[in-house]
């Protein structure tokens, strides 16, 4: 092989790795990004406590019931803790109660249990 050609693909290959470092990186910065974003929602549900005007707002208990759907409630398989904490807290609010997830009290976050 000529010295022309081992450069060629000495080049060549510094492209690729190149290239697959630029696609490692960026992958990595969206996943950390997400982590982010869900450790911050997280916290929000985990940590949220009802206004004297929202406290106002919570329907009767009869009505909040047939608000939710039967697997609101529920862990699904492969969920994670925390993300069926903020799945259920989120269902909560939306049916009208102001309560802290199973498991964590109201002001209190994942990190301190």
């Amino acid at each position: 092989m000529s010295a022309f050609t081992k450069r060629m693909v000495n080049h060549g290959i510094r492209d690729e790795v190149s290239e697959l470092h630029s696609e490692i990186q960026k992958e990595l910065e969206d996943r950390v990004n997400i982590a982010i974003d869900d450790h911050k929602a997280i916290v929000a549900a985990s940590t949220f406590e009802p206004t004297d005007g929202e406290a106002d707002e919570i329907e009767e208990p009869n009505e909040v019931d047939e608000a939710l759907s039967p697997g609101d409630l529920e862990q699904r398989p492969g969920e994670s803790r925390e993300k069926f904490a903020f799945r259920k807290r989120a269902a909560l609010k939306i049916a009208g109660r102001n309560r802290a997830p199973t498991g964590l009290m109201p002001g209190h976050t994942v990190a301190q249990h």
